[in-house]
């Protein structure tokens, strides 16, 4: 279950990377092309004493949801981390303490018990199937 959690937990992390990756590029796609095309297209034929505001505030909104978003993403992945390395933990915590929990003599018993069973259950089975050597079965 833990396992479970880490890995859809990284898989967020390069989700939210590749996210942020993205939004970077087309803010910088959309710096560059966007001001030209509206001066190409809108501004075209018109007498243009001054730049007009719009081409001046693009740029900076553009890379502004861009550094935004890319802080957005680094915060996010880096409490995700955090997150991770803690499941992590728990999850050898509990691993440990599976491996150091001492067996009882009733539990020890109880595991004689089922292998003499299997045991005895071999020895029936290889005598039911003649013509069967023990050699054989090792091949």
């Amino acid at each position: 279950m833990l396992q479970f959690k880490i890995d859809q937990l990284r898989q967020k992390n390069i989700q939210t990377s590749s996210e942020v990756v993205g939004v970077l590029v087309l803010s910088v796609i959309v710096t560059v092309l966007l001001p030209q095309l509206l001066f190409q297209y809108f501004y075209a034929n018109k007498q243009l004493t001054a730049e007009p505001m719009e081409l001046k505030v693009i740029p900076a909104v553009a890379f502004g949801v861009g550094l935004l978003f890319a802080i957005y993403g680094y915060v996010a992945n880096f409490l995700r981390e955090r997150r991770i390395i803690a499941l992590t933990h728990e999850m050898e915590d509990q691993a440990l303490a599976v491996a150091s929990s001492p067996v009882t003599a009733d539990e020890l018993a109880q595991l004689e018990n089922l292998v003499e069973k299997a045991l005895d259950a071999d020895q029936v089975s290889s005598k039911k199937q003649p013509g069967r050597s023990k050699k054989s079965s090792k091949k």
